[in-house]
């Protein structure tokens, strides 16, 4: 259901999901957040994609996909997130945002790509992302050991 839906994977720890599965299935466990992403999120490189927009009734909201190719090199499409975003809609909070879901997947030092529409805030965001990854110790000691060999898709933004 979540990964036909692209329902965040989030959902896991939902209670009131948790108490759904239970009621279906109470001899199942339901996997971790940090299980589903490292079974289903590859070893390499990730891309994300990701959208801000407000809805009719003026709530907003901030979505963000993680896209990577798996051991059979299938392309494959996960919603990390989609949240009620209250913030100021500024490039800095949204590069946060990112950052923040990208952090909670243990995805931060796999990202390779950002894409989005060409809002000024969103590019600006993802431009706070890139300098994010320059200045990540933690980030730049770990991307060597996920590159796949011979990474010929070295991009700088």
């Amino acid at each position: 259901m979540i990964v036909k839906k692209y329902y965040p994977f989030s959902n896991v720890k939902d209670p009131e999901f948790k108490k759904f599965v239970q009621m279906l299935n109470p001899g199942y466990t339901l996997p971790s957040r940090n299980t589903v992403s490292n079974s289903l999120i590859p070893r390499f490189a990730v891309c994300l994609t990701t959208d801000c927009w407000t809805s009719v009734n003026n709530t907003s909201f901030l979505a963000v996909t993680a896209h990577f190719l798996n051991g059979n090199m299938e392309l494959k499409s996960y919603c990390l997130d989609c949240t009620e975003f209250s913030d100021r809609h500024t490039g800095q909070n949204i590069g946060e945002r990112i950052i923040t879901i990208a952090r909670a997947w243990d995805i931060d030092y796999k990202v390779t790509a950002v894409v989005s529409d060409n809002a000024a805030n969103v590019v600006a965001g993802i431009k706070s992302i890139v300098e994010y990854f320059k200045h990540s110790h933690h980030a730049l000691s770990k991307l060597p050991s996920y590159m796949p060999p011979k990474n010929k898709w070295d991009c700088q933004f």
